[in-house]
């Protein structure tokens, strides 16, 4: 908890482990399965999710932080999807 010009915030982020083979919906509705999550070599203290999409395409990575915190527009960046685990 903080307090800023007699205002109470508490913060509620939502921490979760991202654990490789578990699906993500993005909020603009795609589904991604999380390849790993790897170590940024120039910043040890900085981690990427690497994930794709479910049904193929690019391969992307976000900081771990981002891929797991809120869009701008307010709104989580993704959504775990329950119980989906993609095998090898």
């Amino acid at each position: 908890r903080f307090h800023v010009k007699h205002m109470d915030f508490s913060l509620q982020m939502e921490k979760i482990m991202i654990k490789t083979g578990q699906t993500y919906k993005h909020f603009k509705g795609n589904e991604y399965r999380v390849i790993c999550v790897a170590q940024d070599c120039d910043d040890m203290c900085r981690s990427l999710v690497i994930y794709q999409p479910t049904d193929g395409g690019k391969t992307w990575a976000r900081e771990y932080n981002e891929f797991q915190g809120m869009h701008e527009s307010g709104v989580k960046r993704f959504e775990l999807v329950g119980g989906r685990v993609w095998k090898k």
